[in-house]
């Protein structure tokens, strides 16, 4: 066994002995130094530079790489919006019952540079409240109630003369509700059954239509004129005409 051994040991060294004598010198790590010129007609090698791990894989950088922060836009947080001028308002004014008036106010407004439309209406209105006793069977008739009235203390009232309501007493024409009730009331009282009668009459009344564009162009100086110029008007609002 022991012979066995000793024959490994020795083919061992023969085998590194004529390994080292066959090998060439310059095949040895570091034997000879690298070669500093590269053949004829072969360009040169250039080192090109790398891009580091960190930027590779997105990795937080080092405090000394430089960083390029994307500029914030004008529209951003942080800038106070254009205030805008507010919506445009549409209105009728009126009624104008003198079509003078109204038109005279259209110039009124023109002058603001603010344009009015003149609308023509026809509507029924309430002209008075007539306080009345029904007709007689006769003028005498009629006559003779119209004393017991004065002796009672009641001396407006007239005999109606002409039809449909010829021989009725008229005992007053009111342009308000109340002055008519109360009159109503008094001649209850004395013994009698008075009626009311509503009158009206279609009249043609105007309306100015026009656009408020919410700026202050209608100044106080042009609702000065306004009142001035129709009496009691109502200022309706009312939609914009489209486009």
């Amino acid at each position: 066994m022991r012979a066995f051994f000793l024959f490994l040991v020795l083919l061992n060294l023969i085998y590194f002995a004529v390994g080292d004598i066959l090998v060439p010198e310059h095949s040895h790590v570091g034997s000879s130094p690298l070669a500093t010129s590269p053949p004829p007609g072969v360009q040169p090698l250039r080192m090109i530079k790398t891009v580091s791990a960190a930027a590779a894989t997105g990795a937080p950088r080092s405090p000394n790489t430089e960083t390029v922060l994307p500029t914030q836009s004008n529209s951003g947080r942080g800038l106070s919006p254009k205030p805008s001028s507010p919506p445009a308002r549409c209105y009728s004014l009126g009624p104008f019952s003198d079509k003078a008036k109204a038109e005279t106010m259209v110039s009124v407004f023109a002058k603001q540079n603010v344009e009015a439309t003149l609308r023509r209406i026809q509507q029924t209105q309430v002209t008075g409240y007539w306080i009345y006793l029904p007709p007689y069977s006769s003028t005498a008739a009629a006559t003779a109630v119209t004393r017991q009235l004065a002796a009672k203390g009641l001396h407006d009232y007239y005999v109606v003369a002409s039809p449909p309501n010829a021989n009725a007493i008229s005992l007053g024409l009111f342009r308000e509700r109340s002055g008519a009730a109360r009159r109503l009331a008094r001649v209850k009282k004395m013994g009698f059954q008075p009626k009311l009668q509503v009158r009206t009459a279609d009249k043609e009344l105007f309306w100015l239509d026009y656009s408020d564009p919410g700026n202050g162009t209608i100044s106080a100086e042009l609702w000065a004129n306004v009142q001035n110029g129709g009496g009691t008007l109502q200022r309706v609002e009312r939609s914009c005409p489209a486009g």
